[in-house]
């Protein structure tokens, strides 16, 4: 191989991987971000449909992150054997027609169709995708590249919840989501010809790749070891999820519970999300550099921390500080998954076990928050839930103390 053609391969090598950034970071500020506008679609469904706290927080979060959660194997097994185009584009168009359906919600059972097809199916295949994508092709410095790409998801949701306030101050109901959407859908042959071929090898060949690598973990790793080790990360995940997913989703209205103005409310959840982008930075920069228990002990001491301060919290500052703490923790935890299934697991079988490991905080938030909304019913107040993300927070150190007590071999498996 001569001088030139190592340069052009680089050349190439270093194209596909800006390709790859620029993409997923668009990706994650209009589709993942665009999750974050139903923080402050609560209230206005509440009061459209006639319908409790609990029965709302139950057909938008709670079946979205069901339906994440149940689709995120499917979604990692086509991904192993599929293109990201086909993948990605679909998913654009689900969360687009999604948006372009709620503009006009009739019933509870009718948003809950939306926000379980249309945005748990399309949210959970675009992040695996997006970040299957950046895993391969950043594998010395994962972490950050992740981040970065995540980051796109931090900024959007900070940007746009404001921006669909004013919009629904000046458009009749919520036709601005539906506006939303139908740019979503226009964007999504776009999308597949800008991931066609990018990939750095084929499908076939990661399948055929996992395939032997899983041979080999069996050969040199128990089997046993991969059961303690996804036990130990869905607890902690759970732990993440319940303590920092939870207290995201009731901020707005925990801040109204507190005589905030709608608009104030907007925005406290947009300083969470610029947070956020901090937090993932941080995390990724953490991530590549110490341990999975160092970095899962930063992750848990901020969520531990920012449910503190909402439990104590008597004034708008508390819950700046709150929300400001919460958003580092939630960006971090973000790429948590990512890092446990790539130091308690052999490289071959990445996909398949983050495809595992990242519903298990989305399982959590769809069984926590409807008790959320039933706390709110009986008690008039969201302080009870940050008493049990707290408690979570607390389950969280202790699936990491199980973590630390085992070692991790050369292969990525975790042994006695």
């Amino acid at each position: 191989m001569t001088i030139s053609s190592v340069r052009v391969a680089l050349s190439n090598e270093a194209a596909l991987k800006a390709q790859c950034l620029i993409v997923c970071f668009v990706l994650n500020f209009v589709c993942m971000g665009s999750s974050a506008v139903t923080t402050v679609l609560i209230a206005p469904l509440q009061e459209m449909l006639d319908a409790s706290s609990a029965s709302i927080l139950f057909v938008t979060f709670g079946l979205m992150t069901l339906f994440m959660s149940v689709a995120s194997p499917v979604a990692g097994w086509l991904l192993s054997r599929f293109s990201y185009a086909p993948v990605l584009s679909v998913s654009v168009l689900l969360i687009g027609g999604a948006w372009v359906c709620l503009g006009d919600p009739r019933s509870l059972w009718q948003v809950g169709l939306i926000y379980s097809l249309g945005f748990g199916v399309g949210l959970i295949s675009l992040s695996l995708a997006c970040t299957f994508w950046v895993s391969e092709l950043f594998v010395a410095s994962r972490g950050s590249a992740t981040s970065a790409v995540m980051v796109g998801y931090s900024v959007g949701a900070a940007a746009l919840p404001p921006l669909a306030v004013i919009g629904m101050l000046s458009t009749p109901e919520l036709s601005v989501v539906r506006w939303y959407g139908a740019l979503m859908l226009l964007g999504a042959p776009i999308v597949y010809l800008m991931s066609r071929g990018s990939s750095a090898r084929s499908a076939r060949q990661d399948a055929t790749l996992e395939k032997d690598d899983v041979s080999q973990g069996r050969d040199r790793v128990r089997v046993r070891s991969y059961l303690v080790a996804f036990a130990f990360s869905a607890l902690l995940m759970a732990g993440c999820g319940i303590a920092g997913g939870v207290p995201a989703s009731i901020l707005p209205i925990y801040a109204a519970e507190m005589q905030v103005a709608p608009v104030a409310a907007a925005s406290l959840v947009s300083v969470y999300f610029v947070a956020s982008v901090v937090g993932t930075l941080i995390y990724g920069w953490v991530s590549d550099r110490y341990s999975e228990v160092v970095s899962a002990v930063m992750v848990l001491a901020l969520l531990a921390g920012a449910s503190l301060l909402f439990l104590s919290a008597e004034s708008v500052p508390f819950l700046v500080l709150g929300a400001m703490i919460l958003g580092l923790g939630v960006g971090a935890s973000m790429i948590l998954p990512v890092t446990l299934a790539t130091t308690l697991f052999p490289p071959g079988v990445f996909v398949r076990a983050l495809s595992w490991i990242a519903p298990c905080s989305l399982i959590a938030i769809s069984i926590a928050l409807p008790v959320a909304g039933w706390f709110d019913d009986a008690f008039l107040s969201y302080r009870p839930t940050f008493l049990m993300t707290l408690i979570a927070a607390l389950i969280g150190f202790a699936a990491v103390i199980g973590i630390a007590t085992r070692s991790v071999d050369a292969f990525g498996g975790v042994s006695s």
